[in-house]
């Protein structure tokens, strides 16, 4: 009678033989069993270790934020984080089936999802942060706006998903260790761990790497193309492009220099290119020179005067939109303006007199309730009111 597969007693205890001639090596220590009736190989212990710190890692958080507390990668069955946890399930089943083939799919799918995730979590809170403080821009509350958006940070949640994605793709990766052998055994499965495991690591630093070259070529190309748009929109702005404007960046640094006629030229600027340099650093380097008269003869002032063309101002300007509020269009333009708006330099009117502190008082309370919604034209009128009065007080 012949015996499939017989021990002996005289063989150490760790070796049987077949009919067919063939020998077999098992550990001596107690060893978990799959549904076969084999030992439980390496291949199939890191596909599980990886299965289970995926499976944890989705509940571990990822995104800390001082209003909303720590956000972990599951959100509570939201996102991309329940479908990692379904590979995560679905990984360990495969590898206590000893299935271990198809962990290359979950394995670099988890991967490829939560690399994903993360390199876009980078660009959003990035986004976030410039737009916070472009719209804030000038706000006595700036200040603790930029610091409560420093406090949001990337957690540790992220390193613990990739890291039990990279096992589970090991655990595809490492060889069978009865695969190509037909005699004595000779394999090692320590030694079949360290390659895979390692590679996974190389690849998952690489992967890593070109996100943020992506993302730092993404927002140099974003500094590139609002650097552009706003040179062609000076250019296509009829009251602009006589200017002598360069428009140039640096990172996420846009920088305006030139000359302009005004300070009402130069705050349109700087709001043209605030309004295009969402996010951006605008750096205002412009300098404000007034154009010198075209002619010196007495009459120069009065032919302007008479001149529609040349005495034509623009409604659009700070010292225009003052006189609007204060005195309307009226023909007597120019008394009401020496009355309620000494020194805004208009050649025409009088020299400013604040001799009578009521005319100062009367001026400085208009100025607040007009212009109270619009910060910037508030501190201008007021400099305007106080800079007449510094004049007519140091007048003799």
């Amino acid at each position: 009678m012949i015996f499939p597969c017989l021990r002996f007693t005289a063989l150490p205890p760790t070796k049987a033989i077949c009919s067919r001639g063939s020998t077999r090596s098992y550990p001596l220590e107690s060893t978990p069993f799959t549904q076969h009736g084999e030992p439980m190989n390496t291949k199939q212990k890191v596909a599980l270790v990886g299965s289970a710190v995926l499976i944890v890692g989705v509940f571990f958080p990822i995104i800390s934020a001082p209003l909303f507390g720590s956000i972990s990668y599951f959100k509570n069955g939201e996102g991309d984080g329940t479908i990692v946890l379904i590979l995560g399930i679905i990984s360990a089943v495969l590898g206590a089936l000893d299935l271990c083939g198809w962990l290359w799919i979950t394995g670099l799918s988890a991967l490829g999802i939560t690399l994903f995730d993360f390199v876009r979590a980078l660009q959003v809170l990035s986004e976030a942060k410039g737009q916070l403080h472009s719209s804030l821009n000038g706000n006595i509350f700036q200040g603790f706006a930029d610091i409560a958006v420093s406090t949001i940070q990337l957690q540790w949640g992220w390193a613990v998903i990739l890291l039990g994605g990279v096992l589970v793709t090991a655990g595809a990766a490492i060889r069978h260790p009865h695969e190509g052998q037909h005699e004595e055994p000779v394999y090692s499965e320590e030694r079949s761990v360290a390659l895979p495991v390692l590679l996974g690591f190389v690849g998952l630093c690489v992967l890593v790497w070109i996100g943020a070259l992506l993302i730092e070529g993404g927002s140099q190309n974003s500094s590139i193309d609002v650097a552009t748009e706003i040179r062609a929109k000076l250019s296509s702005d009829p009251a602009l492009n006589r200017l002598n404007l360069q428009v140039g960046q640096n990172g996420n640094e846009i920088t305006l220099t030139g000359t302009v006629p005004d300070y009402s030229a130069r705050l349109q600027v700087y709001k043209l290119a605030s309004s295009l340099g969402v996010g951006k650093k605008i750096n205002d380097q412009l300098e404000v020179k007034t154009p010198a008269p075209e002619s010196d003869e007495p009459g120069a002032i009065e032919n302007a005067a008479n001149d529609p063309e040349q005495g034509h101002t623009d409604p659009s300007s700070r010292e225009q939109r003052l006189i609007t509020a204060f005195c309307g269009n009226s023909r007597d333009v120019d008394d009401c303006v020496s009355r309620e708006l000494p020194g805004m330099g208009r050649p025409l009117i009088p020299a400013p007199d604040f001799s009578d502190r009521k005319r100062f008082e009367s001026a400085k309370e208009k100025c607040a309730p007009k212009f109270l919604d619009d910060n910037q034209m508030l501190v201008y009128c007021t400099a305007t009111i106080y800079a007449g009065l510094s004049e007519s007080q140091a007048s003799p």
